[in-house]
């Protein structure tokens, strides 16, 4: 157990500070139990900065960037992003590891641009967040169906969260969203539970969003790629 003398915080705040860890974000810790662990720790509680200690045994293969999806539009954030998104790519470039995405949809729109420029393979939460009261027809959506479509193959979106972009209590609108991103890229999509739902916990379950995949994707083979044919994402 290390005791107090070899606890020094300070190195670690300023490594965290060099690589962009600000006040608000939530940082991922892996590292062997130890004086290194207590001093990262405590920086980032310095910082301001969310900690989340993970085991080593579950392997870590990403960093997700997240943004709350009721963010309200905000100009100038995606600029502000900008340099720390590029900085966590060319990390993840280096530890062959994928950048994962959850944004307001506007953000995400504004964010095209960036995607196209990325090293790494990256994946964007909940259909892009874009909602599906607007339907598949929304400018944002159409850009991202174009990246999709002309993009070099780096972008994933997951069917994840639907009950956060679409319609209670049936998400019935969310199903011309999914299926527009079928019929553009059904290489490039990923379904996931997004257990345990959270503030929404109360409201739906994880099953009656899994049987949503089957009217999205009649197909049995589409969605055998779409729930575990992409392990390697």
């Amino acid at each position: 157990r290390p005791n107090h003398d070899e606890i020094d915080p300070l190195p670690a705040r300023e490594g965290g500070e060099r690589v962009g860890v600000g006040r608000g974000d939530r940082v991922a810790v892996l590292i062997t139990p130890g004086a290194d662990l207590v001093a990262t720790v405590y920086a980032c509680w310095r910082i301001g900065a969310v900690v989340v200690v993970v085991d080593a045994g579950l392997g870590v293969r990403g960093i997700r960037i997240n943004v709350s999806p009721i963010h309200p539009k905000q100009e100038g954030l995606q600029a502000q992003m900008l340099p720390r998104v590029l900085r966590w790519d060319a990390r993840c470039a280096e530890l062959g590891w994928h950048l994962d995405f959850l944004l307001p949809g506007w953000l995400t729109d504004e964010m095209i641009p960036t995607f196209k420029k990325l090293k790494v393979d990256h994946s964007l939460a909940h259909m892009g967040m874009f909602l599906a009261s607007q339907g598949p027809q929304q400018a944002g959506f159409q850009r991202l169906l174009d990246l999709l479509r002309f993009g070099d193959g780096k972008t994933w979106v997951k069917f994840t969260g639907t009950y956060r972009m679409a319609t209670a209590p049936d998400f019935a609108d969310a199903r011309p969203m999914a299926q527009a991103l079928l019929a553009t890229q059904a290489d490039r999509v990923i379904w996931g539970s997004d257990y345990p739902h959270l503030s929404f916990a109360d409201k739906v379950g994880s099953v009656a969003l899994f049987n949503l995949l089957k009217d999205w994707a009649p197909d049995a083979q589409t969605r055998q790629k779409i729930q575990i044919g992409r392990a390697h994402v």
